[in-house]
């Protein structure tokens, strides 16, 4: 079995998705010691949110409209993780 290659620090980890797992993953990777650069890509600009499983109950009247993020800005700014999100304008 060939031997594993670990990463080095100057190579930047790229995390494709900013969902619950792809911040879980940036998170981990600080929390055990990697102090390389991490870019978080996403496909929208705004923090990453607790996207829920879609239910009866989100669609009726008076639930909530709001969006619970999965980290604030601040976790993402204070452990150095990068957030790439899309650049294109709405219509």
């Amino acid at each position: 079995m060939p031997e594993q290659q670990i990463p080095h620090e100057n190579q930047p980890v790229v995390i494709i998705g900013a969902g619950h797992s792809g911040v879980a993953v940036a998170a981990g990777l600080r929390t055990r010691g990697w102090q390389g650069r991490i870019l978080l890509l996403d496909v929208e600009k705004e923090t990453p949110y607790e996207r829920p499983p879609l239910s009866k109950e989100l669609l009726k009247a008076g639930a909530p409209n709001e969006s619970t993020p999965l980290r604030k800005e601040k976790f993402f700014q204070d452990k150095g993780i990068e957030r790439v999100g899309d650049s294109r304008s709405s219509p």
